[in-house]
């Protein structure tokens, strides 16, 4: 490989980080209120995924309320996705978070 090509490859990979990153700022900025509920089995990780969503700019509720967008849900509380349905939330994996 040469090196005009080794350049061209990182060039591009920090474009299309750029990008990810101008793309998540963008969707947060029009409106998305974030809930939280992910957690495993001996642990509840929704505010370390909570501080990672703010820092994307994200609006992220410490309360389930009826104005939430967007639920980010891995074995959380069946109360949660109840309410996420009644309130008509999107329910999204915790994947949605990372790129």
């Amino acid at each position: 490989m040469t090196i005009a090509m080794t350049i061209w490859k990182k060039i591009c990979s920090c474009l299309v980080s750029f990008l990810t990153s101008f793309f998540h700022l963008i969707t947060f900025a029009t409106g998305v209120k974030v809930f939280v509920d992910v957690r495993s089995k001996h642990a509840n990780h929704s505010t370390a995924v909570s501080e990672e969503l703010r820092k994307l700019g994200a609006i992220v509720l410490d309360k389930l309320l009826p104005t939430v967008t967007h639920i980010i849900f891995k074995d959380g509380s069946k109360t949660t996705e109840a309410k996420a349905n009644k309130y008509g939330a999107h329910i999204v994996n915790v994947s949605w978070v990372d790129r």
